[in-house]
């Protein structure tokens, strides 16, 4: 990407992306942690 103005040198874009969960699957996910745990000990 060039940059502007012609002094500024060129220049680069930068995304990020961060996934979204909904309320139940972080209670699906905790349920899952809990039974490993349980079976490891």
């Amino acid at each position: 990407m060039k940059g502007y103005p012609a002094t500024a040198g060129d220049q680069n874009d930068l995304t990020v992306i961060q996934s979204l969960d909904f309320p139940t699957a972080y209670g699906k996910r905790k349920a899952v942690t809990r039974a490993r745990t349980e079976q490891s000990g």
